[in-house]
């Protein structure tokens, strides 16, 4: 019986054993502080969240108000809006709802149509605009922003885009098929196509 044979095997097997309790007590510790790293970025998380729910109500309650105004300005007073902060999935979303006759609606709802959209849309962007820091040039680009409102409020809106005009001394380039709408412009630009070649023509108020 070779009993060498048999002590280098069990030799070996204690050095394996060896190196793996090594690797298994370097892994616990591995895991030990991965644990300790995720609860402190779970925390860290939910500081976060915190705070981006409360910096979210200080600006609830100013966007809230000034899209309430718009949409009784064109609408009327039984309409207003609302916008409602919470966390999902561990990050924090904002909920916007159109109150109609008081029910809340979202903008996507069948019950709302969608000129009151239109008009949540265009006073959020000029809000959004205003209480940015640094703020960007004072002119907003709009492609047919009122195209389901209708012609029976376009005047309030004229009046309403002629205001933040002047308020925020604000510039408004609109591309309107609203004749009603151009109105508000101080210059108003004409696209006519003729045989495939469109031709612009600078329009005076007057004309519409």
């Amino acid at each position: 019986m070779n009993l060498t044979t048999y002590e280098n095997f069990l030799n070996e097997k204690k050095a394996l054993r060896s190196l793996l309790e090594t690797k298994a007590s370097k892994l616990t510790t591995d895991i030990q502080k991965s644990a300790r790293s995720c609860k402190n970025f779970e925390e860290a998380q939910d500081v976060m969240n915190a705070v981006a729910v409360l910096v979210q109500h200080e600006f609830e309650e100013v966007i809230e108000e000034l899209v309430t105004r718009a949409l009784k300005f064109v609408f009327g007073d039984n309409h207003s809006f609302e916008i409602e902060s919470t966390i999902q999935r561990n990050q924090p979303e904002i909920h916007m709802f159109i109150v109609k006759d008081g029910e809340r609606y979202s903008p996507r709802d069948e019950e709302v149509s969608g000129g009151q959209a239109d008009v949540v849309s265009f006073a959020l962007r000029v809000v959004l605009w205003a209480i940015q820091y640094e703020r960007t040039r004072p002119t907003l680009i709009f492609d047919e922003p009122f195209k389901f409102v209708g012609s029976g409020p376009l005047p309030r809106i004229r009046e309403m885009i002629e205001y933040l005009s002047k308020m925020l001394n604000l510039q408004f380039i609109i591309i309107t098929h609203e004749e009603g709408l151009a109105e508000a412009g101080d210059t108003c630009f004409n696209v006519v196509m003729e045989k495939g070649v469109s031709r612009v023509e600078v329009s005076q108020k007057s004309e519409y």
